[in-house]
């Protein structure tokens, strides 16, 4: 397969502690490649660039070889350093597997 790169630009006067993310198929609604190397969500991005009051968090995805053709959404949750987050469900973006 080949990798998705996810890049979250995040500010937060406090401090971002966490960026989660998960991959959902468009078809079945489901969240997919749960745990696969290279993919494993629900862990916290690392910061890449910035520091965490305002800094940039990317997670590269390498698409596991049995994905089935489809559209993925990818969403992303931002949590700070006092527990405030963002909805789970916020869109960062889509890709494809044709």
């Amino acid at each position: 397969g080949g990798t998705v790169t996810i890049e979250v630009n995040a500010t937060d006067t406090t401090g971002v502690a966490a960026i989660g993310w998960y991959v959902q198929s468009v078809t079945t609604g489901t969240q997919v490649f749960y745990g696969t190397t290279g993919c494993a969500q629900n862990q916290s991005m690392p910061l890449t660039s910035g520091s965490t009051t305002a800094g940039v968090w990317t997670q590269t995805c390498t698409v596991p070889d049995f994905a089935n053709t489809d559209t993925y959404r990818v969403y992303v949750q931002a949590v700070d350093v006092l527990s405030n987050s963002t909805m789970s469900n916020t869109l960062a973006g889509t890709f494809s597997v044709s």
